[in-house]
């Protein structure tokens, strides 16, 4: 990003909470204005034994919806990483709905749908969810300079 670019992606970051990709901008506003209910965390860290930060979670639903862009999740080594986590989650009983840009772009019908369903699905109410806004380490670091 380069000049203006720059200072429009930080007023979009300013008026959405989030440090992140433009696809996670994207992701966040579409949930915030199609009625799903609000994820518990945004930025959900899992410490060891295997570590990944997750997009938008549902802890109390243990549903997780992950953002794949090509940009950042593209290249074979990357690839490799986030199907191994995929598995870890799978095997600790997540639910775990994947999103890109295509489906954020044209079908956003069914990617909320899928997220409404899965919360559905999970047999826990989601009335008693309190979001909180988790930030991974580089992040908290913009807000000490």
């Amino acid at each position: 990003l380069h000049g203006i670019e720059v200072l429009r992606h930080l007023v979009t970051v300013r008026q959405l909470d989030t440090f992140d990709s433009k696809l996670e901008v994207l992701m966040k506003h579409l949930i915030e204005t199609t009625g799903v209910p609000p994820p518990t965390h945004v930025h959900y860290p899992i410490e060891d034994p295997f570590k990944m930060n997750l997009d938008f979670v549902w802890e109390p639903q243990r549903v997780v919806v992950q953002m794949f862009g090509m940009k950042d999740h593209g290249k074979r080594k990357r690839f490799d990483l986030d199907m191994s986590q995929l598995r870890e989650l799978a095997a600790r009983k997540w639910t775990v709905l994947p999103g890109t840009w295509t489906d954020v772009h044209e079908r956003p019908t069914a990617l909320t749908t899928g997220i409404v369903q899965a919360l559905d699905a999970s047999g826990v109410s989601v009335a008693g969810n309190v979001p909180a806004l988790l930030f991974r380490p580089w992040q908290l670091d913009l807000f000490r300079r």
